[in-house]
């Protein structure tokens, strides 16, 4: 969705794809505990972003600007979105409520969306932060996790 409309903002993605998921009969009514808003059908939702046009990130951005945490407080699974078209050479590391690093984050050079999961960290619910360096530059977010 984002080779399609780089210009996206986060919101924009969650309300597309959820805007379009599939809404079976049997799991009605929507949204529910079982299917949630039913289920992520990508393709419609990719269909429906209009075509955008890259445009310059400026490099100024601010910790809120650059680096989202969704969803916020987590149960299982994190996103971490960066939004910089210059996403070369960089780190992301969890850290505890004390400081202490608890995690490393495992990502592709060039991913602009990182998909973690809590579970591999063996992470308890708590507060945490997530630390991304780039070239020198650190921005922290904190971020909750919760059962």
């Amino acid at each position: 969705m984002l080779d399609k409309n780089p210009n996206l903002t986060v919101q924009e993605l969650y309300d597309y794809l959820r805007n379009y998921c599939d809404q079976p009969p049997q799991g009605a009514p929507y949204p529910n505990n079982n299917y949630g808003w039913g289920r992520v059908n990508v393709w419609r939702s990719l269909q429906a972003v209009p075509v955008g046009i890259k445009e310059k990130i400026k490099e100024d951005l601010t910790a809120e600007e650059y680096l989202t945490v969704m969803p916020n407080p987590a149960r299982d699974n994190l996103f971490f979105f960066i939004h910089s078209n210059n996403i070369k050479d960089y780190q992301l590391r969890i850290y505890d409520i004390t400081g202490r690093i608890v995690a490393e984050v495992p990502f592709k050079m060039g991913d602009r969306i990182i998909n973690w999961n809590r579970d591999k960290a063996m992470l308890k619910d708590g507060i945490y932060f997530v630390a991304l360096n780039r070239e020198g530059r650190i921005i922290t977010r904190k971020f909750v996790l919760k059962y």
